[in-house]
């Protein structure tokens, strides 16, 4: 492996000295695709974040243009989401417009869906070095330094690019999206509030904004433009609006309430405590979810209510009303109190199930407290920082508690780990699979 990274590395090297910039951020990218997580990789890349101008390109560039056709072609591939097609398409037009501030953009996008953030981090400032007026390079630049956790540089390229193209209600959405990371509400709201003002037509904008009036209490108009997820272009996540003929139900007392799933097992589980309420309702209640939660809400919820897996079509004939499962919530909860109306436990795992597992911890904690870890998200947005290595959440916890795996998938070596690094053993229940038997991890915990 190290003669090719040494070959890769030499290439780029030569490239940079004869002012080919692009030339060496193709070798570089090309040696990320392959080894990623290499750190003489990751040290050339960010070295091609700030190139040095050469004494061949001069002090000034002359930015090259792009015909309009390949713009689109470029747009449209983004459109589809073809983003390793982008990239490769970018590289090859950067053979003949190596000074586009356009293409080096669209390179940076492609790149940063592919996650090589460092990669797309030295193409968008070489966009913006080739035209210091491209605000949507300043913006591209901001999304990825926030996801390389360089959050004052985010917000400064964010403002940037406001300051240089006020009426872009794209430009004003990124730069809420960086405040609502970093939890400051208010400056969130108020860009989604300004996007929205730009362009009312604006989908993502719309639910943002909707966000950010829940996170402030102000949960008739937040429920309602959450509502605009289903107008978005492209959603990263959930089940598509079902095909039925029947109306969206309002919230008032129906006969027959059909209540879908549409987003994951949390959510399910978080928007469970309506259930009862749901019921109360109408006179029958289907709720489509989760294939591996249907045991596990048919014993807490009794007869009152039909669960059918989720993905599954439900006939017209069967129901009058239908509701998608956060619409539903929405509708039970448009005031602060409303949220007090369950505040009881309303999940019944098996009792032997929790016998059995409670019995077996207590005689080999000996008696030490019982403590569940699980420390990894798999969201592709939010994932890596809502995640912690388990080695430092083990080393956080005294010595004195009994340890216990909540974490779902394959998570040996972690384990492994652990035990190696901090002499704690963290005790997995192999007969319990923490991802599909969910009745049973219900128990577990």
């Amino acid at each position: 492996m190290s003669v090719s990274i040494d070959r890769i590395i030499k290439s780029a090297e030569k490239s940079i000295k004869f002012g080919d910039f692009q030339a060496a951020t193709s070798a570089c990218y090309k040696g990320l695709e392959a080894y990623p997580n290499n750190p003489r990789l990751a040290a050339l890349a960010q070295r091609l974040i700030n190139p040095q101008t050469s004494k061949r390109q001069g002090k000034s560039i002359q930015v090259d243009r792009v015909p309009r056709s390949v713009v689109k072609e470029l747009a449209a591939l983004i459109d589809s989401n073809e983003f390793l097609l982008l990239t490769k398409r970018c590289l090859e037009l950067l053979e003949t417009y190596q000074n586009s501030a356009i293409v080096w953009n669209f390179l940076g996008c492609g790149q940063f869906k592919q996650g090589y953030p460092l990669m797309a981090e030295a193409a968008h400032r070489r966009c913006i070095a080739l035209d210091p007026k491209y605000a949507a390079g300043y913006s591209n630049l901001g999304n990825v330094l926030n996801q390389l956790g360089k959050f004052e540089e985010a917000e400064e390229a964010h403002k940037n690019s406001i300051e240089l193209d006020p009426t872009d209600a794209n430009l004003q959405n990124n730069l809420g999206a960086l405040y609502d990371e970093l939890g400051r509400y208010d400056e969130a709201r108020k860009y989604f509030q300004k996007a929205f003002d730009l362009d009312p037509n604006y989908a993502s904008a719309e639910y943002n904004l909707g966000g950010a009036n829940l996170q402030h209490r102000n949960f008739p108009d937040g429920w309602r433009q959450r509502e605009s997820r289903w107008k978005r272009w492209t959603r990263d996540d959930g089940l598509p609006f079902i095909e039925t003929s029947k109306p969206l139900w309002d919230g008032s007392n129906v006969d027959r309430l059909y209540v879908w799933s549409e987003q994951g097992v949390g959510d399910e589980i978080m928007f469970a405590s309506t259930f009862n309420e749901l019921a109360s309702k109408s006179n029958s209640l289907v709720v489509a979810c989760a294939p591996r939660l249907r045991s596990l809400f048919e014993r807490s919820f009794g007869d009152k209510i039909t669960f059918v897996s989720r993905g599954k079509d439900v006939p017209d004939e069967q129901f009058d009303f239908h509701a998608p499962m956060l619409t539903a919530t929405g509708l039970l909860r448009q005031h602060i109190d409303d949220f007090r109306s369950s505040t009881t436990a309303y999940l019944k795992p098996a009792k032997h199930v929790v016998d059995s597992l409670r019995k077996t911890m207590l005689e080999a904690s000996s008696g030490k407290p019982i403590i569940g870890m699980s420390w990894l998200s798999k969201n592709k947005k939010v994932g890596k920082k809502r995640s912690i290595s388990a080695v430092d959440l083990a080393a956080a916890i005294p010595d004195d508690f009994f340890l216990v795996n909540l974490q779902y998938g394959d998570v040996s070596e972690d384990v492994r780990d652990v035990g190696l690094m901090t002499k704690k053993g963290i005790a997995s229940f192999d007969n319990i699979d923490n991802w599909d038997h969910l009745d049973s991890f219900a128990a577990l915990i």
